[in-house]
């Protein structure tokens, strides 16, 4: 017994010191949502177990190592050791109680951190495409690159992809969940916290998934209701029409083909497009009006420019709403 004394006193101070560093540490961002609250006390839970059970693997080791190690000149075989069932039966049996108890404690907080909030919730369509967010807020007829919320409203984020799998994820918020082509994922936040933050992409989806990342910003609700009324009134307007297309034409990679400065590319440039004559694969010409954008851009095959291959994607009539279709052709009118 008296041979157990000295691990175990190590076991309890080596816990308390690094229990001690990670509460006096600052090892993760600001938590600024209702629902960062839960995932921060199940991180506070795992890391104390984790931190009593590798100073109690350490100490037993460490001290195993000194008080037992073989003695200059001692050559004597060690005494077999034939094994304890009690010792056997409590390293088994704590364990599956300890795995058990955080399983039911890890489903309890995950029920509380969906649960429906009893107050109105704000729903945002959040779209994920190689390589940029876009935020749909239907209720309000808006739609924006940065994702704008007010503070402790509770919000419904609707979540999907129009190519591979993303994940988004506000480091902040500590909730991600998946964008996912075909279906629609529900996430729930409540802000707590105005400020700055970003969103990212935690799932690896392609070559530019580092860059994969949009503005994030929690505002009292009154700025929220003035910064909502802002982008109505300019929805309607023709130069705000064209800096959200533009906006667009950078997060759909139109901009990777198509250059603004009258230079040679993948796909014709952009500058003088519109109303400019085009010679179409077969041969017949057409005028670059409203009407034909429209068509290029959804139906790009049908509108071929005599000198360029079949490159761009046909799936943009799946991957963009009218109202995106009207900002890119706002866009490449402005493009003179």
């Amino acid at each position: 017994m008296k041979k157990v004394v000295v691990p175990v006193i190590s076991t309890i101070v080596l816990s308390a010191i690094l229990i001690m560093a990670f509460w006096n540490v600052q090892v993760t961002p600001l938590v600024a949502s209702a629902q960062g609250q839960s995932v921060d006390e199940v991180f506070r839970v795992l890391f104390i177990l984790s931190a009593i059970v590798f100073s109690l693997v350490i100490s037993f080791l460490g001290y195993s190592v000194v008080v037992f190690r073989r003695r200059p000149g001692d050559t004597e075989d060690a005494r077999p050791v034939h094994g304890s069932t009690p010792l056997e039966i409590a390293w088994t049996v704590i364990p599956l109680i300890i795995v058990l108890a955080l399983g039911v404690y890890g489903a309890r907080e995950v029920v509380r951190i969906n649960q429906v909030s009893a107050q109105p919730e704000l729903v945002v369509d959040v779209v994920g495409v190689q390589w940029s967010w876009s935020f749909k807020y239907p209720e309000q007829g808006i739609t924006s690159a940065n994702l704008v919320l007010p503070v402790n409203q509770p919000v419904l984020f609707r979540l999907q992809s129009v190519d591979v799998i993303h994940s988004f994820w506000v480091p902040e918020f500590r909730i991600k969940m998946d964008a996912i082509p075909g279906t629609i994922n529900e996430l729930r936040i409540t802000p707590t916290q105005p400020g700055d933050y970003r969103a990212l992409c935690s799932e690896l989806c392609g070559t530019a998934h580092a860059y994969m990342t949009a503005p994030v910003m929690v505002i009292e609700p009154a700025d929220f209701d003035a910064w909502v009324a802002e982008q109505q009134e300019l929805a309607g307007s023709a130069g705000a029409q064209a800096q959200r297309g533009q906006e667009l034409s950078s997060q759909l990679g139109c901009l990777g083909c198509h250059t603004l400065d009258g230079r040679a590319s993948v796909g014709p440039t952009f500058q003088g497009l519109f109303e400019s004559e085009r010679t179409l694969s077969d041969g017949t010409t057409a005028i670059a009006d409203e009407a034909y954008l429209s068509e290029a851009i959804l139906e790009p095959a049908a509108t071929l420019v005599e000198g360029y291959g079949a490159l761009m994607p046909q799936n943009f009539g799946e991957r963009t709403t009218e109202e995106d279709v009207v900002a890119l052709i706002e866009f490449i009118k402005s493009v003179q």
